[in-house]
């Protein structure tokens, strides 16, 4: 009987590498277990890619360790060159680490996109915001975690809202005419650095990568909003 080969997940040993990098040599796995709240066993596969990387949670708690915004930790999470994103963030180099980020969320609508009606779960549990808007109307049709935390607000205050409601209201002309380009184009866009508002009136700065789509035969656009304020706040 052949023996199966054990599968290595290479996002783990790239998140352990930037790990390393961060902590240096000095301290111990078993003191960065204890400090992720990681079991030791499992800390010890994910150190060689026989462990998936964490989920989000976790990640979070990861990069509250290492006092980093934690989308910088979802970045080497999600594969995104350890060292790339060492060397940026240790060089202060805040525009190379939000187009870093931009190119990424590009392959990750893209990866989205293509497998949605596979992986349903990667919308709930994505890293990032992401928005269904009818793409006719602009409704918000739906939206997971992620978007929630971003906006302050509970799913069921979200959907219905139109889209132009999750930006300022002095800039709603803007993002509607916005939102008709997207739609016109039906491509991948990307944006520049774009503006959300919270529920508390708070604005974020915010990344967007949209496409048109269809599910269930209704054409609707996806946005998936990246914050980026950790790296604006650094600025």
């Amino acid at each position: 009987m052949a023996i199966r080969k054990q599968k290595i997940h290479k996002d783990s040993i790239n998140l352990y590498r930037f790990i390393r990098l961060m902590l240096g040599k000095d301290i111990s796995d078993r003191q960065i277990a204890q400090s992720w709240k990681m079991d030791e066993k499992n800390f010890h596969e994910f150190k060689e890619g026989k462990y998936p990387v964490p989920r989000l949670g976790k990640l979070a708690e990861l990069a509250s360790a290492l006092k980093l915004d934690k989308y910088i930790i979802c970045q080497v999470a999600e594969g995104v060159s350890a060292q790339k994103v060492y060397n940026l963030y240790k060089t202060d180099n805040h525009d190379g680490l939000i187009k870093l980020m931009s190119d990424h969320l590009y392959k990750a609508h893209k990866s989205v996109t293509k497998q949605w009606g596979q992986y349903r779960d990667l919308f709930n549990n994505a890293n990032d915001a992401i928005f269904l808007a009818d793409a006719k109307t602009g409704e918000i049709l739906n939206c997971n975690q992620e978007a929630e935390i971003l906006l302050g607000r509970s799913r069921k205050e979200i959907v219905g809202m139109h889209q132009s409601q999750l930006h300022p209201l002095q800039k709603k002309d803007y993002y509607k005419k916005h939102f008709k380009s997207h739609v016109k184009m039906g491509k991948i866009v990307e944006t520049g650095i774009q503006q959300v508002v919270r529920k508390d009136g708070t604005i974020v700065p915010i990344l967007i990568s949209s496409r048109v789509m269809k599910i269930n035969g209704k054409k609707v656009i996806q946005g998936i909003f990246r914050d980026i304020s950790g790296q604006k706040s650094r600025r």
